[in-house]
């Protein structure tokens, strides 16, 4: 869409979508009466007093900024976009996306179809989709790389799409080849960005005040969509790793020592422990809290071997695929202890697998650190 959420609820259509939604009447009107009756006028304040240019006009859509209901009533006013289209629609407020198979020129019309079945749509709810910015993004070596087009509200022609190779997606840039390389070269410019202004701002050097500078304004860049985007290939690791050598080497005392012995000073670990350990937080809220259905299958077996939260490892076909945080987290989590996987907090797993990892994860890391070191 390519104005404000809150501007795009038509208050002469809005009453139909609350009773789809089953919402009681009085409620309903009470909304409809909240919408209604409002006008707007353009003036100009000068030295006089105020100069109307223009008179009051009614205002057909939009809800009054600052209140409770904008986002809500926009997102009642487009839920029932999915349900009309054959193909995967998400919706993150004014952010959609279609997703479709087309490996073939069946599935590439049925895509169209649907672009076309949203225009009515759009069309209908006096919404519009704004074709300049709407972009395609082709997966896989046998899509069939179709012109899609989308209805121009403006002009009234169809106008084919504009087909990229990455593109951002709710802060991930996503490219056509699901390596995630763009992104992982965006994150660390801005890290590097964050820890120069750090060295320029602060004289201080002081372990404390690096280490919590480093926390709270470069550590939340790089692990910006990780757990999307978990860098596979050694270049991405070894550049984000590169960030975390540089906030630790400006630090008092710090400069001549081994990168591994600069961890343990400073009571860090490596980014990929870090980022392992944050998927594996992600996983538990996820299983535990918010289960999603498809994206996580528990084990049902009857085998004795292992804890009672054992899930099943789907089979991959694509290298990029077995590092997706649901293929590669599951032995992982599977290889944890009960005790561990059954905590009734997100506190008390992170410490149990702290406790778990220091022995295990945490030596392997360091092994790594040690033999890149003496290389």
């Amino acid at each position: 869409m390519n104005c404000s959420v809150c501007d795009k609820v038509a208050h002469l259509k809005v009453k139909r979508k609350l009773q789809a939604c089953h919402i009681h009447l009085d409620i309903t009107e009470w909304i409809v009466d909240f919408l209604g009756e409002r006008t707007q006028r353009v003036a100009v304040i000068n030295d006089k007093g105020v100069h109307v240019l223009l008179s009051p006009i009614p205002v057909l859509s939009r809800v009054p900024q600052g209140t409770m209901l904008g986002l809500s009533l926009f997102n009642i006013y487009i839920n029932d976009a999915p349900e009309i289209l054959q193909n995967l629609l998400t919706l993150y407020a004014d952010d959609s996306k279609l997703i479709g198979a087309a490996s073939s020129w069946a599935e590439a019309a049925s895509i169209q179809a649907n672009l076309n079945k949203l225009d009515d749509w759009a069309r209908q709810w006096l919404l519009e989709f704004n074709s300049s910015k709407c972009k395609v993004l082709h997966f896989g070596n046998k899509n069939q790389k179709h012109i899609y087009t989308m209805q121009n509200q403006i002009t009234g022609q169809r106008e084919p799409l504009v087909a990229v190779t990455e593109e951002r997606d709710l802060g991930v840039i996503v490219d056509c080849q699901l390596k995630f390389q763009c992104h992982t070269e965006k994150i660390v410019a801005s890290a590097n960005c964050a820890l120069g202004t750090i060295k320029q701002t602060f004289t201080t050097r002081s372990p404390q005040t690096i280490t919590k500078l480093y926390k709270s304004l470069v550590r939340p860049r790089l692990e910006t969509g990780m757990s999307i985007a978990s860098p596979f290939y050694k270049v991405d690791k070894d550049m984000i790793e590169k960030v975390k050598r540089r906030a630790t080497k400006i630090v008092d005392g710090c400069q001549h020592l081994p990168y591994p012995m600069r961890l343990q000073t400073l009571n860090l670990c490596s980014m990929t422990y870090q980022r392992k350990r944050g998927d594996m937080i992600k996983t538990y809220k996820l299983i535990h809290n918010n289960p999603i259905h498809g994206l996580f299958f528990n084990d049902s077996s009857q085998w004795t071997r292992g804890h009672s939260k054992k899930l099943i490892k789907v089979n991959a076909q694509r290298r990029e695929c077995h590092h997706f945080l649901t293929n590669w987290v599951v032995d992982q989590w599977n290889s944890l202890s009960n005790h561990t996987v059954s905590s009734k907090t997100v506190k008390e797993f992170k410490l149990s697998l702290d406790k778990e990892w220091s022995n295990k994860e945490w030596r392997l890391e360091w092994d790594t650190l040690e033999s890149q070191i003496r290389k």
